[in-house]
């Protein structure tokens, strides 16, 4: 009798072995066929963007993207460097690395940083410009006219809206005193447009409102046709005491723009 239940045991014992061991040789198979299919359809895709990746971030500066992005870029950089470290394998939440302040290398306020980046960009156009220095910041469209002399109808205000589709850049002619929003939410259809926050067009573009460059933003433009009306405009470079003057039409090769309209006086 004690012979016949050490038989059934090790019958069990037997059987309940082969059956761990083909659900691990199947689990392996999975795993096999899982890295099999990662290989062929993600892998050659990675090597393939390697390069173009590369070359962006090769050509990254400070404002060539938006800043909530260049966030998640370092906060996921620190990530798995912290991963790495801590000997960590699969990846948590973010939420730890983007509270985290940045400790900036660069000036906040903009400086000859800006500037090159921007003349970076002109020098791709055809378009002819000047970048004009001046001692004290110009804080309205009568004083840019009045400074240089021009129509106040010259000077281009850089705007950041906000709409119900997201953000955009409206260069505006300085001759329209306000902005006709609903003429814009029309255009745009929108069912709502106001401006940006400070603090909106700060994190979106790197730079203080009245002083947002009349180029190099990543965000869809919207283009004041009034401004066509001039053989050069006048406007923003990110930089306070430095004015752009330029053929308006440059901001369409030089910028996304996506509409252009008459706007009508308010």
């Amino acid at each position: 009798m004690l012979q016949n239940h050490w038989t059934v045991f090790i019958l069990n014992s037997q059987r309940g072995l082969r059956g761990e061991i083909v659900k691990e040789a199947n689990q392996n198979a999975l795993v096999k066929k899982f890295n099999t299919f990662l290989q062929e359809r993600f892998a050659k895709s990675m090597i393939l963007k390697e390069g173009e990746l590369t070359d962006y971030l090769n050509r990254y500066t400070l404002h060539s993207m938006q800043q909530y992005r260049t966030r998640y870029l370092l906060a996921k950089l620190t990530q798995y460097v912290d991963m790495a470290y801590k000997g960590i394998k699969i990846p948590g939440s973010l939420q730890e690395y983007t509270v985290l302040e940045i400790e900036h290398i660069l000036p906040n306020t903009p400086t000859a940083v800006e500037i090159e980046h921007l003349q970076s960009i002109l020098k791709k156009c055809q378009y002819s410009y000047e970048l004009i220095q001046h001692d004290k910041p110009i804080l309205s469209a009568q004083e840019g006219a009045d400074y240089f002399g021009i129509e106040i109808g010259q000077t281009a205000p850089t705007l950041v809206i906000k709409t119900d589709k997201g953000f955009f850049v409206i260069i505006v002619s300085g001759s329209h005193g306000k902005v006709n929003f609903d003429e814009i939410a029309e255009t745009l259809g929108c069912s709502e447009v106001k401006l940006a926050s400070p603090k909106e067009v700060k994190t979106l573009t790197g730079f203080e409102v009245g002083s947002v460059p009349l180029v190099g933003l990543n965000l869809p433009f919207v283009l004041d046709k009034n401004l066509y009306r001039y053989p050069f405009i006048y406007g923003g470079t990110g930089e306070r005491t430095c004015t752009l003057k330029i053929e308006p039409q440059a901001l369409e090769k030089l910028n996304r723009v996506e509409v252009i309209l008459w706007l009508n006086k308010v």
